[in-house]
Formats: C-alpha cells, sequence, structure tokens
C-alpha cells in the first residue's frame, strides 16, 4: 500500500504544482494583456492627438494659402478690366508679391514635412547678402505700407556682402519673423 499511497502523493503534488504553475502563468498574461492594452490606448491617445494637431495644420495652412491667392486671382480679374498702364503694372506687382508670398508658406509648408520624415537637407551655397535683402524689400514694402507698418531693413556694415549657406532657408526664417 505504501506504493500505492505514495504515488498518490506524489501525483497529488504534481497536480498542485501544476494547477500553480498555471495560475502564475494566466497571472502573467493577464498582467501582459493589461500592459498590452494600456499601451495601446495611450498609442491610440497619441495618434488621435496627432491627427487633430495635423487637422488644425492643414485648416490653418489652407486658410494662410487662399489669402494671397485670392490677391493673384483679384489682381487678374483687375488686369482684365485695367486700360492704364500704370495701374496694370500695379496690379502685376501685387499679384506678384501674393505669388511669392504663396510660394514661401508652401515652401514652409515642404520644409515642415521634410523635417518630419528627417529628410531636411541645408544647402550650402555662396550668395549675396544684398540680393537676399532686396528679396525682402520686394515681399514686404508694399505690403507693409498698404498696412500703414513702417518696414526697413538693412545689413550692418560687419555683415560681409556674400555668405556660405542657404539662401532659401535663410529668406524664410527672416520671413517667418
Amino acid at each position: 500500500n505504501a506504493l500505492l499511497v505514495g504515488s498518490a502523493i506524489e501525483a497529488s503534488l504534481l497536480s498542485l504544482t501544476l494547477a500553480d504553475r498555471m495560475n502564475t502563468i494566466q497571472k502573467q498574461r493577464s498582467a501582459a494583456e493589461k500592459q498590452a492594452k494600456e499601451a495601446l490606448e495611450q498609442a491610440n491617445n497619441v495618434l488621435q492627438e496627432s491627427n487633430k494637431n495635423k487637422d488644425e495644420f492643414l485648416a490653418t495652412i489652407s486658410h494662410e494659402l487662399r489669402t494671397p491667392m485670392n490677391g493673384v486671382l483679384s489682381c487678374i480679374g483687375h488686369l482684365h478690366e485695367e486700360q492704364d498702364n500704370d495701374k496694370r503694372k500695379n496690379l502685376l506687382v501685387l499679384a506678384e508679391q501674393s505669388a511669392n508670398h504663396m510660394m514661401l508658406l508652401v515652401d514652409g509648408v515642404l520644409s515642415f514635412a521634410e523635417l518630419q520624415a528627417k529628410r531636411f537637407v541645408l544647402n550650402k551655397d555662396l550668395f549675396s547678402t544684398q540680393h537676399l535683402l532686396n528679396q525682402l524689400d520686394r515681399q514686404y514694402e508694399r505690403l507693409c505700407h498698404d498696412k500703414g507698418i513702417e518696414y526697413q531693413a538693412e545689413i550692418r556694415e560687419d555683415v560681409p556682402a556674400y555668405l556660405f549657406g542657404d539662401e532659401a532657408k535663410i529668406l524664410q526664417v527672416l520671413s517667418n519673423l
């Protein structure tokens, strides 16, 4: 009988050990599922916030792009009707300024996309500081004048006439300022 009793005790101990191991595995699985669920919820919240920010960005940029486009279209519409050459030249200048402003906005969006994709590259070319200033002047003199804002840009004497860098990105930064 000792053999049977010993086998029964051994089987009982093995059953208890197996049941304990199964309970431990179940608890670990539940904890892992709970952790995965929390991580998934957190990732979902981040994704929802990202989508909300993207929607706000698209709404803002579409508004910002419409403004200069309306200027271009308005000028073109007036050009068809205007007979005075001086007024036509002014309309062309306004259309050009609006188109340039829109290009700066598009360049900003593209730069943002490049930054997000980690493909942002700075060009390293020689450029004229005076040319850069002239571009800013063309873009903002009339716009500021029309709004009654004093506009003045100058290059300090200690700034070299030519610099080595990305003229378009510097123009973009200065325009944003």
